[in-house]
């Protein structure tokens, strides 16, 4: 079977993941201070007799730091948007998967919902449905919806179009004898 590409393919923005990240930098800066103040952790809060703990307290350290990264990767890489000529195909999970296929003169709606934070990211949420669907797809965080809306109605209404029977041209009317010029 022969690989067709894809028009479109998106996933959730970086951006979509700002708590994570602010999470990320505020466990950096208690790394950095913890390194400045290492001396201080040792002698006053672990004592000298639990010295040999301050292993322990950095690779807790890494386990805060590492944790909120993986799940933001983790979260990011399951969820990704193919757009096709015929179909739109929302991939969900990692080591399970749940794709869903939407053929595009199938869908009826797609709602573009931004809040004040995500128009100044540039990212949104998508809400596509299609007749006979009891809860419509709801994508979250993807960069810039309005070019996925706009590219998926222009493939849509370029399969309207070519489904459409074409129209049968009026005959023309029979041309008027030429006079001829007299000599």
């Amino acid at each position: 079977m022969p690989t067709e590409d894809a028009k479109l393919v998106a996933q959730p923005s970086f951006k979509y993941y700002v708590w994570s990240w602010l999470i990320v930098l505020i466990v950096v800066a208690l790394g950095v201070v913890l390194a400045m103040h290492q001396k201080w952790v040792v002698d006053k809060v672990l004592g000298q007799t639990h010295k040999d703990k301050m292993l322990y307290v950095w690779l807790a350290w890494v386990a805060v730091l590492v944790l909120p990264l993986l799940r933001l990767l983790w979260k990011r890489a399951s969820v990704a948007i193919r757009v096709f000529d015929d179909r739109v195909v929302i991939e969900r999970g990692i080591l399970a998967k749940n794709m869903k296929e939407l053929f595009i003169t199938d869908i009826r709606t797609i709602d573009i919902t931004q809040t004040f934070f995500q128009r100044i990211m540039g990212i949104g949420e998508l809400a596509i449905s299609t007749p006979g669907m009891k809860m419509r797809d709801v994508l979250h965080g993807f960069p810039d919806p309005a070019r996925i809306k706009e590219t998926i109605i222009k493939l849509r209404q370029a399969k309207q179009a070519e489904a459409r029977p074409a129209k049968p041209k009026e005959p023309e009317p029979p041309a008027e004898p030429q006079p001829k010029p007299q000599e």
